[in-house]
């Protein structure tokens, strides 16, 4: 009897339990204000949708509600952290954005096969994602263009790569992360603009690998270097600028005081609770308090600080791993304005009007490499012409004789020196024959012409690789023209170039006036 009783207790002790537990996150989201916020993903959440008021509305609103309850039912937060919590105990992360490395280390990204979120760091780490031959030479030309312009305005330009926690602590990652190339993208870049450019470049990388054995130097729970690394990397950005402008700015080292940081973004992004980061901050006793103008702007507002005791202006195009230098630089410098974008070269020379800057530094983070900037028509134009006026091997000098007109009439004007065209349709074309390409050389076509109108000029490029279709829109440059004077400056593909060119002046049916067309071989 006694035995059936206890059982029966039991049986109504499970069941109350089981009852409890299914009622009471319905019982807390009912008495509870709804949250905006997770605390634990870190993210938005749903909140309660609008009553329906229509058929269609009345089709979505039970899913819309789901989603919402999903959301804000009782006790979520507490229950996704155990969760979480016990996906870390067996070694899995909670989230696909995050790798559980060894230690404790949490690294950006995932090694699933078909991931790309955060421009795939793990891929990075792996040596996966690397730069094409034809990619290189563009960010050179990006590079060499904005770095070549600056100068004739007295600015120094400066270009350098925050690296990856996984770069810098490659040893923490899971073992299985196997590289799958020798070199990076950043090995690639560092490397082609040192041997074929003049651009200013700074890698850090050795210099935080030999930090890293006194005192970690990035977060065991963030993406980001910490101010170990950030005031070592000040201090040397600031003495390749003191080389630069000697006398103008005074490298420092400065002491850290240690604290500590709970919980970084990627602990934030799993939803786990972590030990506490070592958090070393700058001590400034002796530096001016910088200005900041506008005082309550964000960190990815553009600002400014003001410091009266310096001398150079810099201006910075940066993303969050400059966070951490910008106090350093706000004190090194009498003004220092920060733009939380990629330089744009359209805009570059209202910038620099604007700021007036000594010196541009331009940073990116690691993880958006292989990415390739362009040059923009302004840069290219200035970068091609300075390298066509240094060229001295002309392989073609407006020999209008030995051009072939199409869908174009010829004016004669008694000038030979100038090919006077009227064009028939909006398909007028020049072609050039025979023409010597070198295989190893990179070859400018420059144009000068008189438009009435605003137009476009076409280029057409034969390739030995594809002698039957010499004049495809895939095989072709198109310029802008303005209505008056042109001189446009045509970069022709480095290698596989056969012996043809075609260029269509105009896309308008009209008279226009080509005065040089000159082809020359660039060392």
């Amino acid at each position: 009897m006694f035995k059936k009783e206890a059982f029966a207790n039991t049986q109504i002790f499970i069941a109350l339990f089981f009852l409890i537990g299914i009622y009471a996150p319905l019982f807390i989201w009912a008495i509870e204000e709804d949250k905006d916020k997770s605390t634990t993903e870190n993210r938005t959440l749903e909140q309660l949708p609008e009553p329906p008021s229509s058929a269609r509305e009345l089709a979505t609103w039970p899913q819309s509600f789901s989603n919402y309850y999903s959301d804000q039912f009782g006790f979520r937060d507490w229950l996704s952290q155990k969760f979480n919590s016990t996906k870390s105990l067996i070694g899995d992360s909670p989230s696909e954005h995050v790798t559980k490395g060894k230690n404790g280390w949490l690294f950006l990204g995932s090694n699933k096969i078909g991931y790309s979120g955060y421009d795939d760091p793990i891929g990075d780490a792996r040596n996966k994602n690397l730069y094409s031959s034809a990619e290189l030479e563009a960010f050179s030309e990006y590079a060499s263009s904005l770095s070549n312009w600056l100068k004739t305005k007295k600015v120094e330009y400066i270009f350098f790569i925050a690296p990856n926690k996984h770069t810098i602590y490659p040893e923490e990652l899971p073992s299985h992360f196997n590289k799958v190339n020798s070199i990076s993208a950043a090995d690639q870049l560092y490397d082609f603009l040192g041997k074929n450019s003049s651009v200013r470049t700074i890698d850090f990388r050795s210099a935080l690998l030999q930090e890293k054995e006194g005192h970690d130097v990035y977060y065991k729970s963030d993406t980001h270097w910490n101010h170990y690394a950030a005031n070592l990397v000040q201090f040397e950005l600031a003495s390749y600028i003191s080389n630069l402008f000697p006398g103008k700015i005074s490298p420092e080292l400065f002491d850290l005081e240690l604290k500590t940081k709970s919980g970084g973004d990627l602990s934030k992004i799993a939803g786990l609770n972590v030990p506490d980061d070592p958090y070393p901050l700058p001590i400034f006793n002796s530096t001016c308090a910088p200005q900041k103008s506008p005082q309550n702007a964000s960190q990815r507002e553009t600002h400014s600080y003001l410091c009266e005791t310096e001398k150079l202006k810099v201006l910075v195009f940066r993303d969050s791993f400059f966070t951490a230098l910008e106090p350093y630089f706000a004190r090194k410098f009498y003004a220092s304005t920060f733009i939380w974008e990629r330089l744009d070269p359209s805009t570059i020379e209202s910038l620099v009007e604007k700021y007036e800057p000594d010196v541009i530094i331009e940073e990116w983070v690691e993880r958006k490499l292989p990415h390739t900037p362009r040059a923009g028509e302004f840069l290219s134009k200035e970068l091609f012409q300075n390298k066509f006026l240094q060229s001295n091997n002309l392989i073609f000098n407006s020999d209008f004789r030995s051009t072939t007109l199409r869908n174009a009439t010829k004016i004669d004007t008694g000038d030979v020196s100038i090919l006077n065209i009227e064009s028939q349709n909006t398909d007028p074309q020049i072609i050039i024959k025979n023409l010597k390409f070198s295989s190893d050389k990179q070859h400018i076509l420059k144009v000068e012409m008189l438009s009435p109108e605003n137009s476009k000029l076409q280029v057409f490029y034969s390739l030995k690789s594809n002698p039957k279709h010499p004049f495809t829109q895939q095989q072709s440059i198109i310029k802008k023209v303005n209505a008056g004077n042109n001189t446009i400056y045509v970069k022709l593909p480095k290698s596989d170039l056969d012996h043809i060119l075609r260029i269509d002046p105009t896309s308008t049916i009209g008279k226009i006036s080509i005065k040089s067309i000159s082809i020359k071989a660039i060392n």
